[in-house]
């Protein structure tokens, strides 16, 4: 009998250790979840999304990006150094110091290749792969004449387009050669700002301070000419391509919004936007939906459709004056946009309502985001003295990395099982007093 009572009591003690460490992370998750719920507009398990970690980098942090499936993520900024993160936690991949500030990052949608771009007359191009290394070496580099403006890399990674300081457009391929070559170079008459690739690699947008939006395709070609090129009469601020390239959008500094298909050079369509100087736009990847920020606080959200006069779909403005729209990104099938703010702020929406879903307060200004295809993840950058990357998540993740919700639009919960952990408890308080009783009626 006392073996008996001596194995049921130690099974009771790890029951109720067990549970006791389960409430202990369930309170310390609410406590996290209250904390962040005060930076929030709405309650966080309304929009199902929560900061899963930051990362507070030596300078201000001037691009970022995310794989398709938000498992990678690349930044770089004014500590020299382009950073790999995987989504699970803040410990970089890797990182590799450029010995320049970098200015431009992106990653390939499968996340296997990164390029990065710095900012200074004798400014590189560099290539990665994803493999962690302790001493991180780029697979190759290639030196511009100035500063890189903007890097976009296709699917695959295997083509790599550039928008050059010293007035040229590059494209390049990932074949590893020493001495590295572009596969071409078109030379503009001013800087190219703003640069964009299809998915699989074969069309190519640019725009920039020459009044110009260029459409080119990746064939090798002396000298190489664009498909076409429309004069907008107006520094271009921004492009985007869709994925499979039939779409491009661009963004003006005399504050106009325009769409174009790859067949030509007259745009489908054109916004006049009531705040000025369009600073940032993106097109989803099937090519339904443009998002535009501009200098003054306004969001504008737009369809493809050839409807004349083109009307938005709705806009928005932030409560602050003079918050300027720095970066905005949007998922794969327009459903989630995210836009970063001058005055540190990020703001999420869904597309059917200009209402955010929430808005988060950083640390500093926010100079870049990006957003995972299906909208479950997102990351920014922010300025000096913040100088942080933050990532945001609307599903669970696992230390593998991975979200435990599915890949879908839904988004998880903040606290996952939470209700079990309490369930348990009860269990375990049960089992005491069942085993007591139990115990009472052997003895009597």
């Amino acid at each position: 009998m006392r073996k008996k009572i001596v194995i049921i009591n130690f099974i009771f003690i790890f029951i109720f250790l067990i549970s006791i460490h389960a409430t202990f992370n369930f309170l310390k998750k609410s406590e996290i979840s209250r904390n962040i719920n005060d930076r929030y507009n709405i309650h966080p398990q309304i929009s199902g999304t929560h900061l899963a970690w930051n990362y507070i980098s030596g300078g201000t942090i001037w691009s970022v990006d995310i794989s398709s499936e938000g498992k990678y993520i690349v930044a770089g900024g004014n500590d020299d150094k382009v950073y790999l993160f995987g989504n699970s936690n803040s410990t970089p991949l890797w990182s590799y110091n450029t010995g320049d500030n970098v200015k431009t990052v992106a990653i390939s949608s499968d996340g296997n290749y990164i390029v990065a771009g710095c900012s200074s007359p004798n400014c590189k191009i560099y290539l990665f792969n994803n493999s962690v290394a302790t001493l991180k070496t780029p697979l190759w580099s290639y030196q511009t004449g100035s500063t890189v403006q903007e890097v976009a890399i296709s699917s695959d990674g295997k083509y790599i387009a550039v928008a050059g300081g010293d007035n040229k457009i590059y494209l390049f391929n990932n074949s590893i050669t020493t001495p590295k070559t572009a596969m071409w170079s078109f030379s503009t008459s001013d800087t190219p700002n703003s640069v964009s690739i299809s998915a699989d690699g074969k069309y190519i947008a640019a725009g920039g301070y020459d009044l110009y939006v260029y459409l080119f395709n990746n064939s090798i070609s002396t000298p190489k000419l664009p498909m076409w090129s429309k004069h907008t009469g107006s520094w271009v601020y921004s492009v985007s391509i869709s994925a499979n390239g039939n779409y491009i959008a661009a963004g003006t500094l005399d504050s106009h919004v325009y769409l174009f298909q790859k067949s030509g050079s007259t745009p489908l369509w054109s916004y006049n936007t009531p705040t000025p100087e369009v600073q940032t736009i993106a097109i989803s990847s099937d090519s339904n939906y443009i998002i535009a920020g501009t200098l003054l606080s306004t969001i504008y959200l737009f369809d493809k459709s050839t409807s004349l006069p083109k009307t938005m779909l709705w806009s928005y403005e932030t409560p602050e004056m003079d918050n300027d729209v720095n970066s905005v990104a949007i998922s794969s099938n327009g459903t989630y946009l995210i836009a970063g703010y001058k005055k540190d702020n990020l703001s999420f929406f869904e597309k059917s309502s200009s209402v955010p879903l929430w808005s988060y307060q950083t640390g500093g200004d926010v100079s870049k985001v990006a957003i995972s295809s299906n909208g479950n993840y997102i990351v920014a950058g922010t300025y000096s003295p913040d100088n942080t990357i933050y990532f945001l998540s609307r599903v669970e993740l696992l230390e593998d990395g991975n979200g435990d919700g599915d890949d879908g639009d839904g988004g998880g919960p903040i606290i996952p099982f939470g209700n079990m952990y309490i369930l348990f408890i009860l269990i375990s308080v049960i089992f005491l007093v069942y085993t007591k009783k139990h115990l009472i009626i052997e003895q009597a």
